[in-house]
């Protein structure tokens, strides 16, 4: 009994490690998405005060660069989140 104890704990460990990495792959794999969107509605944001305030394009180069800050720093904790293994 102890060996058949043994087998089914090890491979319950390997399981558990091939769905952690398969998390974390699907954590990981927004990202491109996650950066693009954050640029695109920044710079939206941007284009509509623009047009509100005619201040054109002032809105519109601060609205990317803040989105890119924004999907950056959304980045960094993504990859630290699957990094870690939690949720």
């Amino acid at each position: 009994m102890g060996e058949e104890e043994r087998r089914r704990s090890d491979r319950a460990t390997s399981v558990a490690r091939a769905a952690s990495g398969l998390r974390a792959a699907a954590i990981l794999s927004g990202i491109g998405f996650l950066l693009a969107g954050s640029v695109v509605v920044g710079t939206l944001g941007g284009m509509w005060l623009d047009r509100r305030l005619h201040t054109e394009p002032w809105f519109t180069a601060l609205g990317a660069l803040l989105g890119s800050a924004a999907g950056f720093v959304q980045m960094f904790r993504l990859v630290k989140m699957a990094g870690s293994g939690k949720r």
